[in-house]
């Protein structure tokens, strides 16, 4: 959120009277993208968990996710590819509107893959500790 301030700052501040957008809009679009940034945190919490040696996936999916978003329009590869990529999932705010099923969806998936990612740490820690 404070990265979303300053860069809504500062795009304000540049543009003047010419802006059609406010701070609000910045922190929105922000907002938007809780559940993304949440669901890698829980991938990470699954692999770190229960298959540890899995954990390069994660990473292999973030830079894939990365490179379907920022690259996918210039490929033109179909709406269905691009699909496997979490965050396009999201409304492109402030241009779309806000999709509450989507981002509560994402939310509470993510929040289930914390807890069951948190339990098998546990369960693995005390067979080896």
């Amino acid at each position: 959120m404070l990265s979303a301030a300053s860069l809504g700052g500062t795009a304000i501040a540049t543009m003047g009277d010419r802006s059609s957008m406010d701070i609000f809009d910045f922190l929105t679009a922000s907002f938007n993208l809780l559940p993304a940034v949440l669901f890698f945190i829980g991938l990470s919490a699954l692999a770190l968990g229960w298959a540890p040696k899995l954990g390069k996936l994660v990473y292999a999916y973030l830079g894939y996710a990365f490179l379907i978003n920022y690259f996918g329009g210039v490929l033109d590869l179909p709406e269905a590819f691009s699909k496997t990529a979490i965050q396009s999932w999201f409304p492109q705010m402030p241009m779309e509107v806000f999709d509450l099923i989507v981002f509560l969806t994402i939310t509470v998936i993510s929040i289930l893959f914390i807890i069951v990612g948190y339990a098998g740490y546990k369960r693995r820690d005390m067979y080896e500790g």
